[in-house]
């Protein structure tokens, strides 16, 4: 007997069901049962005896029973192919009322002309969400040496304080405005400033361009392509695809000097 769990005071639970012929060997279902050829009750662990379940056709994928009825509904072949035999069967409510463990449902022929074998449902009642109850339970309940709890609270609490509070642990917000300082040691300092003068322009995003009197972009006349022809009295510099202007200046020229027409760079 397959057992399904559910949660106490569940309400509208449908399941499947397989009603097999007993006039046949090869475990074929039988068709076409309905709610008045069948007989059901439940019973509740603890309980005196078993309650009966009035039966009424139901819809399948709609529940259709009520606090005391069930329903079943059949699935026909035309929607599900080789599903003959398969039924719905729709629980009363009153069945996973709070107060059991367990709930036995049985279903068996109420007088059909070719009957079907009776089955048993069982149902395992749960009093709430097992998810749940782990993770509203106060910590400070993880006690046990070597639980699972206790290793994860330890574990929690010691990485989370290593890492946000390294001067101690980490209590109140405070902490977090009167943390001390870092200083930088000088060989720190150096390799920050070796790694910006060793960036490779070519894997800075071109986006967002950044401000025309920047550093980079003064340093670009000393690297990128830049050109006095492109645009008549003015130097053209341009970005690291050596195809896109970034910004340009006015030129004052002299006849007598030397000129030069621009420089383009091959390595």
């Amino acid at each position: 007997m397959a057992k399904e769990v559910v949660l106490a005071g569940t309400q509208s639970y449908m399941t499947y069901v397989f009603l097999r012929k007993t006039s046949v060997a090869t475990g074929a279902g039988q068709a076409g049962i309905t709610a008045g050829q069948t007989s059901a009750s439940y019973i509740r662990l603890g309980a005196s005896g078993p309650v009966a379940i009035p039966m009424v056709a139901g819809t399948v994928g709609t529940y259709g029973g009520s606090a005391t009825q069930g329903a079943i509904g059949e699935i026909k072949t035309a929607a599900v192919p080789n599903s003959t035999g398969l039924y719905e069967f729709h629980v009363p409510n009153n069945a996973f009322a709070s107060g059991a463990r367990t709930v036995i449902v049985f279903l068996s022929d109420a007088g059909n002309s070719d009957s079907w074998e009776p089955i048993q449902l069982q149902f395992q009642m749960l009093a709430d969400d097992p998810s749940t109850r782990l993770l509203d339970v106060n910590t400070a309940t993880y006690t046990v040496a070597s639980s699972i709890g206790k290793m994860v609270v330890d574990r929690v609490d010691t990485n989370i304080n290593s890492r946000l509070a390294p001067a101690g642990t980490l209590n109140t917000v405070t902490n977090l405005t009167n943390a001390p300082s870092i200083t930088l040691s000088q060989t720190q300092l150096n390799q920050i400033a070796d790694t910006v003068l060793m960036r490779d322009w070519l894997v800075i995003p071109l986006t967002p361009a950044p401000p025309q009197r920047s550093l980079w972009n003064a340093a670009r006349f000393l690297r990128n392509k830049w050109s006095t022809t492109a645009v008549a009295g003015n130097v053209l510099v341009y970005d690291e695809t050596d195809s896109s202007e970034v910004w340009r200046a006015a030129l004052t020229t002299d006849a007598a000097a030397i000129p030069i027409t621009s420089s383009d760079p091959t390595t």
